[in-house]
């Protein structure tokens, strides 16, 4: 009977809002309930409703749009909070969604809880602001900043050299940092100078001996020349395929080149040792990771542990060849120095940070 009071009064208070005291208000409403109790009943769904004047009441579904209209919260999924600011509780996240939002917590201030809800993404570290869904991945701090249960995803593994210079870590298609010269899970793929990541640069790839008129030959075979000057992969050379991170066919990732031949040579310089031992030794840790040769009809791979190869960007003229090579660094146990060679071989590639 007392609830059903309450709810009469809710429906009389709804059509009395006006600037009457309070204390009035309630004392008609009480009085008119318990004489006219049948006057007052009604069917249908309950809905809790904090009157700005006269606190928690319950009305009438019917009752509810004015109830808003005159600027009362109300509770329609019947969680215990008011769908705006009110004085009776917490302000609902969703009103369409029951929930117990007093279970959540922010501590970090982010807009993220500690766990599972239906209003956010859960935070995975609600002790640090900086993380959270969706956050942006901070490469090399071994947080899971975007809380997607990854560490550094996306990220370029990158070393500083004494250069001052910004590298990956190993080569191109490695799948880990060289632990010794001869270390052949650092080796990585093997790219002609100036193509693409098109699967041609892969050790197993097949091969062909027909040369490409374009500068993406759509297809993921390694040309050979067999000694065809200038002993290059396309026909027609191409000189600006590789050049800076918006070459045509720039192999490296977003932001990273290959480098120059000025940049290897001042790599160079810093090694303890000119030859393979001082590679390895560097920053870079350079492994022997051979050659693909373009003169052979098996396109055999070559000097595996035994001599790195790596691609410059920078073109040179060949007098012998009547055509263009490219600026290579060359070392082995016994020493390491700039040379040319032809654009069809395939050569380890270094990629340095724009």
């Amino acid at each position: 009977m007392k609830k059903f009071i309450l709810l009469f009064a809710g429906i009389l208070i709804l059509a009395s809002c006006s600037n009457e005291s309070v204390v009035a208000e309630q004392e008609v409403l009480a009085d008119e309930a318990v004489q006219n109790p049948d006057l007052f009943a009604r069917d249908g769904i309950k809905v809790d409703v904090c009157h700005k004047n006269a606190g928690e009441l319950v009305i009438g579904e019917d009752a509810v749009q004015t109830h808003i209209d005159h600027g009362d919260a109300v509770d329609m999924d019947g969680d215990g909070f008011f769908h705006i600011d009110n004085p009776c509780s917490a302000t609902d996240l969703d009103d369409t969604i029951a929930f117990d939002q007093s279970t959540l917590v922010d501590a970090d201030g982010d807009g993220f809880y500690h766990i599972d809800n239906p209003f956010s993404e859960t935070d995975c570290d609600d002790t640090n602001a900086a993380v959270y869904p969706g956050a942006t991945e901070i490469c090399g701090n071994g947080i899971d900043d975007n809380c997607d249960g990854n560490i550094d995803e996306g990220c370029i593994p990158t070393v500083t050299s004494l250069t001052g210079r910004i590298w990956m870590d190993r080569n191109l298609g490695a799948s880990q940092v060289a632990t010794s010269s001869d270390d052949a899970a650092s080796y990585g793929d093997l790219y002609q100078w100036g193509r693409g990541t098109d699967g041609h640069q892969l050790r197993t790839s097949g091969y062909i001996t027909v040369r490409s008129s374009t500068d993406t030959p759509g297809h993921g075979d390694f040309i050979i020349t067999l000694n065809n000057p200038p002993n290059d992969w396309r026909i027609g050379q191409n000189e600006n395929l590789w050049q800076g991170v918006n070459g045509i066919n720039n192999p490296c990732p977003s932001g990273f080149r290959v480098p120059t031949e000025t940049e290897w040579i001042e790599e160079k310089v810093t090694w303890s040792s000119q030859n393979s031992a001082g590679a390895f030794g560097s920053v870079l840790k350079l492994p022997m990771a051979g050659v693909r040769l373009d003169n052979d009809s098996g396109a055999k791979l070559k000097n595996e542990g035994i001599k790195g190869l790596y691609s410059s960007v920078t073109p040179i003229y060949n007098s012998t060849s009547s055509g263009y090579h490219s600026v290579l660094l060359d070392f082995s146990d016994t020493n390491a120095v700039m040379i040319d060679g032809r654009r069809a071989r395939g050569r380890s590639v270094r990629c340095i940070k724009d």
